[in-house]
């Protein structure tokens, strides 16, 4: 891959001596919704930063496999659906997650609402283990937080190319800075990404695949008097994607270097995901008090999906799932001066699934598959509406017993609730649509999650650790 950069600072250098060039910066951490030093960290964590995402050419979350322990990230055949595994620990559902994912203290509540790109990336927390007494149940594995770039003073502008096999095509540019020096901030980049041809369809005879993504964020800060500051965040990523999920059902085509698949549909995903957080902080001597508002919105559609992998007319699939998920949180943290330091919070969601359209074509060639399809070409519909609503307190406390060991305890106490309607039909042409009688669920949960542990600080970057949770 060749790689084009074209960058611009603004800004006075100062000297740096010789003897501090070699010292490592300490790095300050967030994922336990509290500021930190990551050496003073009761939790094991991974952090990559601005300058290793860079390095390594972290493009996309599944870039970040082995980074950390036993972290695996697949997108499972489309770039825009993440699965994470973290500490044996994996989610088999799209709609849910076992390791859970926030940007810019947003959870990203599915796999589908996940970005897949990564770009204008500050820092990615790697936290490892249960995390549920600050994050819930979708963080029984671990979480991943992800901090976006914050513009400054200094004014910067970046443009980047890249080009590679298979048609790829990735381009980025943006701009941040001060419109009022040290009071209003302003940044905002633009990316898109194309790829195409590594899959050869033998029976539409063409380059079965063809990926192409686009998007952008904005950024606005205000930093008010006496410690107030507001902040907003949007980001938006539209994927244009043919050849989704090109799977082969026999294990001689799992392992063909020729990279062929025989499916007889183009399998095309359209997705809007358009994520928004607002963020009020407000610090005093000893606390900070914030608020973290989101709203994400999630439109994802399949057309011509081609699920027996066959050149045979037999299975496909189409669907249209637009969401509407709505977070809020207040949180109050101490800073770390104090031998008692704590964060707790009260934490809440809707996850609105409003319209989701899904339909099954059984072709014609399903004829010889037995009497069930003896009817065929024909087809089946869902249509429902989802909603999931929730509500979480939880606190995390540290306590100093001496210079040199804390005891730690936490408790979280999550309730959500979840209906759905759901309604279905089966239409054979010329015949008129048979109707599956309307039918309604739903469901509650209550869950606990406790934390005990302890650490001990051996030196002053060196601290043994034990947690239960």
């Amino acid at each position: 891959m060749f790689v084009l950069f074209f960058t611009q600072i603004i800004n006075a250098q100062d000297t740096i001596p010789i003897s501090k060039q070699n010292v490592l910066d300490e790095v300050t951490v967030y994922g336990e919704k509290r500021e930190n030093k990551v050496q003073k960290t009761a939790t094991p964590i991974t952090v990559i930063d601005e300058k290793k995402i860079k390095s390594s050419f972290i493009q996309s979350l599944n870039d970040i496999s082995g980074f950390a322990p036993n972290l695996y990230v697949s997108n499972a055949g489309s770039p825009t659906l993440n699965f994470i595994s973290l500490r044996g620990i994996f989610q088999f559902s799209a709609t849910s997650s076992l390791v859970g994912v926030s940007v810019d203290d947003v959870p990203m509540l599915n796999a589908y609402s996940m970005s897949s790109q990564i770009e204008n990336i500050e820092r990615i927390e790697i936290l490892r283990g249960p995390q549920s007494t600050l994050y819930g149940g979708n963080a029984f594995g671990g979480i991943i937080a992800i901090t976006t770039k914050k513009p400054t003073n200094v004014f910067h502008t970046f443009a980047e190319v890249g080009i590679g096999n298979y048609n790829l095509l990735r381009t980025k540019a943006g701009a941040s800075g001060a419109i009022i020096k040290d009071k209003l901030f302003a940044g905002a980049s633009l990316y898109h990404n194309g790829l195409e041809g590594i899959y050869y369809n033998t029976t539409l005879n063409g380059n079965y695949d063809k990926t192409q993504n686009t998007g952008g964020n904005i950024f606005l800060k205000y930093v008010g008097n006496n410690g107030f500051s507001l902040r907003l965040t949007s980001r938006i990523e539209y994927n244009n994607l043919k050849g989704i999920f090109p799977y082969v059902n026999t294990k001689e085509g799992a392992f063909d270097p020729s990279y062929t698949n025989t499916a007889n549909g183009s399998s095309i995903e359209k997705r809007m995901l358009f994520t928004n957080s607002l963020l009020a902080k407000y610090e005093t001597e000893k606390h900070i008090f914030s608020s973290v508002s989101g709203y994400t919105f999630l439109n994802d559609k399949y057309d011509d999906y081609d699920v027996d992998f066959t050149k045979y007319d037999w299975f496909k699939f189409t669907q249209n799932d637009p969401i509407n998920t709505f977070t809020q949180e207040f949180k109050i943290a101490t800073k770390n001066q104090d031998k008692l330091r704590y964060v707790m919070g009260l934490y809440g969601f809707l996850d609105d699934h409003y319209n989701t359209e899904t339909r099954t074509f059984i072709g014609e060639d399903a004829v010889a598959l037995g009497s069930n399809y003896a009817s065929a070409p024909f087809s089946t519909g869902n249509q429902s509406t989802r909603k999931e609503y929730g509500l979480a307190v939880y606190t995390n406390i540290n306590y100093a017993l001496t210079d040199k060991l804390d005891v730690i305890a936490g408790l979280r106490l999550d309730y959500s609730w979840r209906e759905m309607v759901l309604k279905g039909d089966f239409i054979k042409e010329p015949f008129p649509p048979m109707m599956n009688p309307e039918k309604n669920f739903s469901g509650k949960d209550v869950a606990i999650s406790p934390r005990l542990g302890f650490a001990y600080k051996l030196k002053d970057d060196f601290l043994l650790f034990a947690n239960y949770s």
